[in-house]
């Protein structure tokens, strides 16, 4: 009778051990099913190859890479860094200060943006022609009227973003000294897209109408879907962007960051990389 009584409990005894053990073992297994609410990207395309220096392509929303090459090498920028100049500006700054354009201004390098000394305007009115035209003499005019606070306060703001790989030379990038990575360009545009948006709404205009002329989008990746960025040259840096497009998915549209260091032809080597995300690339 005892063997009888105590069978069942042996039984449970052994489940409960069992049970368990098999709690143990998924809690210290990987957690493999999907984030709610994380895009998983999937790629059913050979990746694309591109004779650049670096390049990347990041989910906006998340900062998920979907394809890289040399993602984490310092890399000088050229005129990206006029992006990083136009947030500090609308963050930092007064916009509505006036001041006057002088003959340093328009000794830097280029005629873009046509200013002329003894013109006025607001610092707002030059964001169109920094970013529009790429203008490096507007990119001076805020360099003197800031008194070179301008370029401190850009690289506090790559510190605070933990951009290490991330420094400014000047406001222009004209200098070689302007670098960063593609990894570090993906979470400043990032932080652009959200904190200074204006910068963006005036990159992806065709033209806009200032106090003294007309400025005009020069950029070569202009395009319906474009959401704004900004591309750059320097003989150091060959042809460079880093911009925004709205790509279609089954799902929606998805924002991606596209970032390009060390082109020779920008138009094309950013065709290459939207075609494989829309014919190589699913996301859901």
């Amino acid at each position: 009778m005892h063997l009888i009584y105590t069978h069942p409990w042996l039984l449970l005894s052994s489940l409960i051990l069992l049970v368990t053990f098999a709690y143990n073992v998924a809690a210290s297994s990987p957690v493999l099913e999907p984030v709610p609410g994380y895009p998983q990207y999937q790629a059913i395309g050979a990746a694309p190859s591109l004779p650049v220096t670096a390049f990347g392509i990041y989910d906006f929303e998340s900062g998920k890479m979907l394809v890289s090459n040399n993602a984490e090498e310092t890399l000088p920028i050229a005129s990206i860094t006029k992006l990083a100049t136009a947030s500090v500006l609308i963050s930092k700054y007064d916009l509505a200060a006036t001041a006057s354009v002088v003959e340093s201004d328009v000794l830097a390098d280029g005629r873009s943006g046509n200013l002329r000394v003894g013109e006025d305007y607001t610092y707002r009115d030059l964001i169109f022609p920094l970013l529009l035209e790429s203008s490096n003499d507007a990119a001076e005019f805020y360099s003197r009227v800031t008194d070179d606070s301008l370029v401190l306060e850009m690289n506090n703001l790559a510190e605070k973003l933990n951009l290490t790989k991330t420094n400014f030379a000047d406001s222009s990038g004209l200098l070689d000294f302007n670098t960063s990575s593609v990894r570090d360009l993906q979470n400043l545009m990032r932080y652009i897209y959200q904190e200074t948006p204006l910068a963006l709404d005036i990159s992806r205009l065709r033209n806009y109408v200032g106090p003294h002329k007309v400025w005009t989008n020069n950029s070569p990746i202009l395009h319906q879907d474009y959401r704004g960025g900004k591309h750059g040259y320097t003989e150091a840096a060959n042809r460079t962007a880093l911009a925004v497009f709205a790509e279609d998915f089954a799902v929606g549209e998805r924002l991606l960051i596209y970032v390009i260091l060390g082109s020779d032809n920008l138009a094309v080597d950013m065709d290459t990389l939207r075609n494989f995300v829309k014919t190589g690339v699913t996301f859901k």
